[in-house]
Parts: C-alpha cells; structure tokens; sequence
C-alpha cells in the first residue's frame, strides 16, 4: 500500500477511464450479483453513455459478461487468480511491515 505521499504523486499519473473501468469491476464484484446499466452508471455516478462504452469494451475482452440484460464478471477476470502465482503470506506481508515501522518506528517481526 502506498504512503500519502507516494499515493499523492500517482495520482498525477492516473489515467480516468481506467481507473473507471476498475471502479466498474470493483463494484460487479463487491456487489456479488450482476447489475443493469442504470444501476451501474447510477452508483458510480458515471454518465450512462460513457458507463455503456467502458462494458462493451470490457464485455468484448471477456472481463464482464452480459446476461439478459445484466452485467457480472467474466470469465477472463476469474482466470487472472487461477493464473497468477502464489506468494508466501510474509512475502505480501513485507511492504505493509515496512510501511508501520516506518510510520510507527517500531519493532515489526515477521
């Protein structure tokens, strides 16, 4: 996780309608079931337009899948965590440890 400093300076960086289509898939997947146009374009606050041009895009690439009307994730977005490699839980621990030791300047032991 980056510090509010280094989090300050990527967001110069930011590219929008990608960080919007990660807000799209964010939801499909925290909501765990799927959602129409309307609803996705009103949570996001997104106009329903630029809404319906992000899911075709992420529809034609496989990431969303569109069932009668409704939208979920894909089937290419579920391969991504079958494909990636697993890493010791200190490993993906060690940036968050450094990150208190150095806020907290205390002893953090794995």
């Amino acid at each position: 996780m980056p510090t509010a400093t280094a989090s300050r300076d990527l967001d110069r960086y930011v590219v929008e309608v990608v960080d919007r289509a990660f807000d799209v898939l964010e939801l499909l997947k925290n909501t765990g079931r799927a959602l129409g146009l309307q609803e996705i374009s009103q949570r996001l606050e997104m106009v329903k337009s630029s809404c319906f041009r992000l899911l075709c895009t992420l529809e034609r690439r496989g990431y969303v899948e569109r069932l009668d009307g409704a939208y979920q994730l894909g089937l290419t977005l579920r391969a991504f965590g079958r494909g990636a490699p697993h890493r010791p839980l200190t490993e993906l621990a060690l940036p968050h440890m450094r990150r208190l030791l150095e806020q907290f300047r205390r002893a953090v032991r794995q």
